[in-house]
């Protein structure tokens, strides 16, 4: 091999094993779309608009728990901590929206609340922790 070989090599291995490589093909998780909401940075939303996003993360993590089964993957599998990360940015939603005054936000909270409840006892080691309807609940996304 020539000197030219090797460089040329080595930078691919270079390439190949860096962060670049990694951060150039990242793979979007199944609810990148929901930050994509207008009102998704706004320190004050409606309670629809923090309904609506709370919703968006709530069904993309009933997506994700669909393929999961229908591809009949593990509870371990990469899917089940998406499933979580979307679920804690729905509650953090879904809190929000009830400090708005939305009353449906509270039946999506307590289904949320409950599948972080089972997955904490699942996974103990996730530091997952369930939160309960306060006064002093609060958004946790901004």
């Amino acid at each position: 091999m020539s000197i030219r070989c090797i460089a040329r090599l080595s930078i691919l291995i270079f390439f190949f094993c860096s962060n670049l490589f990694a951060d150039t093909f990242r793979i979007p998780a199944s609810y990148d779309h929901c930050f994509l909401s207008p009102y998704y940075k706004d320190d004050s939303p409606p309670h629809e608009a923090a309904l609506a996003i709370g919703e968006c993360f709530y069904l993309a993590a009933e997506n994700i728990l669909l393929d999961d089964y229908e591809n009949e993957q593990d509870e371990a599998s990469p899917g089940t901590t998406n499933i979580v990360s979307a679920l804690q940015y729905a509650d953090s939603w879904f809190r929000l929206a009830i400090q708005k005054g939305s009353t449906v936000a509270i039946t999506f909270l307590h289904h949320t609340e409950l599948y972080l409840l089972e997955a904490q006892q699942k996974h103990p080691l996730q530091n997952l922790r369930p939160l309960s309807i306060s006064k002093d609940a609060h958004a946790t996304t901004h």
